[in-house]
């Protein structure tokens, strides 16, 4: 019996020290998993990063050529606007000239001269 148990005392000590070395193991792989992960965690966050910065960036410039285009299509609107202003001040001052012109020569007070005028207003 004294055997049997040396035996068995060994043999859970054979054992133990198994379940030691596969316990370290085993904490060993899952230390080297944990920075495995964290190395890929830090790589994704990198990668995430550039491709916001990318994505901001053609974004950016996407707004700002639109925008230089509408800008420009608005300066020639109002180029557009401004000439036909122009234009219609052209003819309004043109057409006010012709019918000054037209009350001038009308006028019977045109044809009187100066001392006619006076004794008029007398």
């Amino acid at each position: 019996m004294a055997q049997s148990h040396a035996d068995t005392v060994a043999s859970h000590t054979q054992d133990l020290a198994n379940l030691k070395e596969q316990y370290t193991a085993a904490v060993a792989a899952s230390e080297n998993k944990d920075n495995a992960h964290k190395v890929d965690l830090e790589t994704l966050k990198t990668t995430h990063a550039k491709n916001l910065d990318e994505a901001h960036d053609r974004a950016i410039t996407s707004a700002h050529a639109t925008h230089a285009a509408e800008l420009k299509q608005l300066q020639g609107e109002h180029a557009a606007a401004i000439d036909a202003l122009k234009k219609e001040y052209t003819a309004s001052q043109a057409a006010s000239s012709a019918d000054t012109e037209k009350l001038e020569v009308r006028s019977p007070l045109h044809a009187l001269n100066s001392r006619e005028l006076i004794y008029i207003g007398r």
